[in-house]
């Protein structure tokens, strides 16, 4: 029947828009870590000439008791996380489709570092490490959300590319009034010199 055939079709699509979603956070927490593990690698070498001894790049990820700026290691660590919070800006701006979800991935990737922190030390007691970890998380959230806004407000073509390869290979030249695309302020404006130059080639 119609009805059932859209109800099933419906629960596919939601399938798959959840297994998408769930593999972009995957993406998201994985570039978050790994930029956190690049940077405090680096940072280490920088500050220390080498890498910090006894602790391995992943214990220091997740113990919050070294998240600290009275050494030099827990500097570099405050340096790195700080790295991988502007890197994860950029990283949530590809990814995520929609501005509104940035905030969402923002919020979910701190409470699975938090989580990830509680199961393997305990719940971080620092407020150097609640602080620094809530304001990250915030300003991924917002820079994200305000570029990713900007980037969907970009001129929109309201022809279909196909329907401009039918106009030319119908030997029509469109005229340069014609509205054909809508500005971030959707007012239609006329094609580009160069498009209406191929169009008319």
């Amino acid at each position: 029947m119609p009805g059932r055939q859209e109800t099933t079709a419906g629960r596919q699509r939601l399938r798959l828009e959840v297994f998408w979603r769930l593999f972009q956070l995957l993406f998201v927490v994985t570039g978050f870590y790994l930029g956190y593990a690049l940077a405090l690698n680096l940072l280490d070498w920088l500050l220390l000439g080498r890498a910090a001894v006894g602790r391995s790049v992943l214990e220091r990820i997740f113990d919050a008791s070294s998240f600290r700026l009275d050494s030099i290691p827990g500097i570099g660590q405050v340096f790195a996380a700080t790295v991988a919070f502007v890197w994860t800006i950029v990283l949530v701006y590809y990814v995520v489709e929609r501005a509104r979800q940035c905030l969402d991935y923002a919020l979910s990737l701190f409470l699975i570092h938090c989580g990830a922190c509680s199961l393997g030390f305990g719940l971080p007691a620092s407020f150097l490490w609640w602080s620094w970890h809530l304001v990250g998380a915030l300003l991924i959230g917002v820079f994200a959300t305000t570029w990713r806004r900007h980037k969907d407000l970009a001129p929109i073509a309201v022809v279909h590319w196909k329907a401009l390869v039918q106009i030319k290979q119908l030997g029509f030249s469109p005229e340069p009034s014609i509205p054909y695309e809508m500005d971030a302020g959707h007012s239609p404006r006329p094609l580009s010199p160069a498009l209406l130059g191929w169009l008319n080639g």
